[in-house]
């Protein structure tokens, strides 16, 4: 456990060394990669150390004028070093206006010969993998395995590539970003549900579906597998109605109930309310009532060695049930036609929430064509054509079930 904590500290001094040299503070970012390596030796705090050094020692040829101004930069760091450790600060104007001009004249310096130093910073093959990563939205090309993969050859394309991401391996400052997509990119394709989701709907649906599911599922009271996929979406439960019913009752009365009780009459609206809820409450329960004496009916609109037996109801939505059903079932009509009438209303359900995402992910499209603005208006134009032109084959199916219907 020391170790571990040992390692993270020591990321962390990496993490604001490199923001204090990329603000031009290098004495601080000095200090701080220093520091990383009493917590534990890393690579890249050598890396760091050692573009530090090459930035207030460049030994590369320079011309008179060059000489000169490299000379002022580092008596003028020597001075701010000095100021630093004999506490300068306290209420002095002019050394922080001094502080100011060397860091402001260090980050040029360095945007100046970042060109140079970028070999020493980091090799073109990391900077590409990072790139790479951060760039590409088709995780399987990403990873470089077949949409049909499992989730061992998943894990190890995922270790192959993520090796090369490590800010401990690799240097480059967005590093760690690319670290972490990797990591969200291995939880989706190995988790069953999201990488379904994913399948279908690509990056813009996985995001989508995981904020409106909370990033979890929920079954109804049927053990049931869905026939249409990648929703994060949930039926609501008898406790959902019933808070839904009284939050909004609450909402609508709030500000009569609050004159109510200026006017001296707060216990005879309560009653009032109550009495108004009754007919919910009797609706729940005899909702309960009649499940409660319902016969155990699991059926599943997808095939699986559960359910392997398929129906058809008389809308045309399949489904299947298990192997006794039809034998203890089969002379029982009501029931029949209450399993008909389920499985075409857990049916259009999921339609319906398959066009919702569609249309979601296609509005986010569209919002992104807007606001993206590279390459022109007419590269613009045609990913707004692209955007909008995106299928929602749910959307078409539920329109279609609804037109049979009417």
């Amino acid at each position: 456990m020391l170790g571990e904590e040992a390692r993270q500290n020591a990321v962390k001094c990496i993490m604001v060394a490199r923001k204090y040299l990329s603000q031009g503070d290098l004495a601080s970012a000095k200090r701080m990669a220093l520091k990383s390596k009493r917590f534990q030796h890393l690579p890249v705090a050598d890396a760091l150390l050692k573009q530090l050094d090459d930035i207030q020692n460049p030994t590369s040829p320079a011309s008179p004028k060059s000489t000169n101004t490299s000379s002022k930069h580092s008596n003028s760091n020597k001075r701010s070093n000095h100021s630093t450790r004999n506490g300068a600060g306290a209420g002095s104007n002019s050394k922080p206006q001094a502080s100011q001009r060397d860091s402001g004249r260090l980050g040029s310096e360095e945007s100046q010969g970042e060109k140079e130093n970028v070999q020493v910073r980091y090799t073109a093959s990391q900077a590409r993998i990072v790139r790479e990563v951060r760039s590409e939205k088709d995780y399987y090309k990403l990873l470089k395995i077949d949409r049909s993969a499992s989730k061992e050859a998943i894990t190890k394309a995922y270790r192959k590539v993520a090796v090369r991401c490590h800010p401990d391996k690799n240097p480059h400052p967005k590093a760690e970003e690319a670290f972490k997509k990797l990591s969200t990119i291995k939880g989706i394709l190995t988790d069953e549900r999201k990488r379904r989701t994913y399948d279908r709907f690509g990056e813009e649906g996985v995001s989508e579906a995981g904020s409106r599911g909370g990033g979890g599922y929920r079954h109804n009271r049927f053990r049931s597998s869905y026939g249409y996929e990648g929703s994060g979406y949930h039926a609501f439960s008898e406790d959902d109605i019933f808070n839904m019913f009284f939050d909004t009752g609450r909402r609508r009365r709030r500000g009569r109930q609050d004159r109510a009780q200026d006017d001296g009459h707060p216990r005879g609206f309560q009653m009032a309310q109550l009495v108004q809820f009754l007919p919910f409450v009797l609706i729940l329960l005899l909702s309960f009532f009649n499940q409660s004496h319902k016969p155990d009916i699991h059926y599943s609109l997808v095939r699986s060695s559960e359910f392997p037996v398929p129906r058809t109801s008389p809308s045309g939505t399949e489904y299947f049930v298990s192997y006794h059903f039809n034998r203890k079932y089969s002379r029982e009509t009501s029931v029949l036609r209450s399993l008909d009438e389920m499985a075409d209303a857990e049916y259009f359900h999921k339609i319906k929430e398959s066009c919702d995402l569609e249309r979601v992910v296609r509005s986010k499209s569209i919002s992104a064509a807007q606001r993206n603005k590279e390459g022109g208006a007419q590269a613009m134009a045609q990913r707004l054509r692209q955007a909008h032109n995106l299928a929602t084959p749910s959307c078409f199916r539920m329109n279609s079930i609804i037109d049979a219907q009417a």
